[in-house]
């Protein structure tokens, strides 16, 4: 793995919660998201994931308005689906 700064992050989730002071803070929440999906689905493995992956929700409303679109697209699908 390439030294770019990230390699730490590889440790146990809880040693790794100790980051350099010197990272931006956009940075330690990237950092701080992957260890968590990390944390809670122990079988996949989020380490490739980069900040371009995720996107700023301009608020809680239009975060449930992409999601309700998200699920309603995956339900119609769905219903082509089922013979």
């Amino acid at each position: 793995m390439a030294d770019d700064g990230l390699a730490w992050m590889h440790n146990a989730f809880g040693s790794a919660l100790e980051t350099p002071p010197s990272l931006p803070r956009s940075r330690k929440t990237l950092i701080y998201l992957i260890l968590t999906l990390n944390h809670i689905y122990p079988d996949y493995d989020f380490s490739l994931l980069r900040a371009h992956h995720f996107r700023k929700e301009l608020g809680v409303k239009a975060l449930e308005e992409s999601v309700d679109s998200h699920l309603l697209e995956v339900s119609r699908v769905r219903l082509y689906l089922i013979p």
